[in-house]
């Protein structure tokens, strides 16, 4: 691989990070940031941790009336209304918006099609949200643990395995090394 092939992916990684970055700063700034109604899931909280660099949006679960609100407070960027809505695997209260050229999609009241052919709901995640700092902003994330128990519940085989290395290498470079968080780099975020 030559070097503008290595330039052009890092750059373009730097694109989707600030990308990232610049729609977090505006939901931040447009949402309360009350805790427990609302947390980052999926690839974005993956990107956010330096887990995965293509999160192709960032996805949130919520509170209904998180979602009721963040439909008040986000109505300039809507792409299509909060609703219920229903999909092969899963049944929620959805909105999805286009912030800054990231998509968000936001989440109420989500159940799940399992493969015992019925519905769950979705309910125990407020008790699995851990905060990361990134530019002296709170950001709330679900626990690599819970998002490795969903990705597997979900038949995410891929995404369960990928989380489930890092959570074992994690765990081995806390054990061996004093590891005590995110490498110190500017770019990382510190989990409380």
């Amino acid at each position: 691989m030559g070097l503008t092939t290595v330039w052009a992916k890092s750059l373009g990684r730097e694109m989707k990070d600030a990308l990232l970055v610049a729609c977090l700063h505006v939901l931040l700034d447009k949402l309360p940031v009350t805790s427990g109604e609302w947390v980052i899931t999926g690839g974005a909280a993956l990107q956010l941790r330096g887990i995965i660099w293509d999160a192709r949006d960032i996805d949130i679960l919520a509170t209904p009336e998180f979602a009721k609100a963040a439909a008040t407070s986000l109505s300039d960027y809507i792409v299509l209304p909060l609703a219920t809505t229903e999909a092969v695997d899963i049944r929620s209260l959805f909105a999805q918006y286009q912030i800054n050229g990231v998509v968000v999609e936001i989440m109420a009241d989500v159940y799940n099609l399992l493969a015992d052919g019925a519905w769950h709901p979705h309910r125990q995640w407020q008790k699995h949200i851990e905060q990361i700092e990134m530019d002296d902003t709170s950001i709330p994330l679900l626990t690599l643990a819970y998002e490795e128990q969903i990705a597997g519940m979900l038949g995410h085989n891929n995404r369960y395995k990928l989380i489930h290395t890092q959570r074992k290498w994690d765990t081995m470079k806390r054990r061996t090394s004093g590891y005590s968080g995110w490498p110190t780099t500017d770019t990382k975020p510190r989990v409380r």
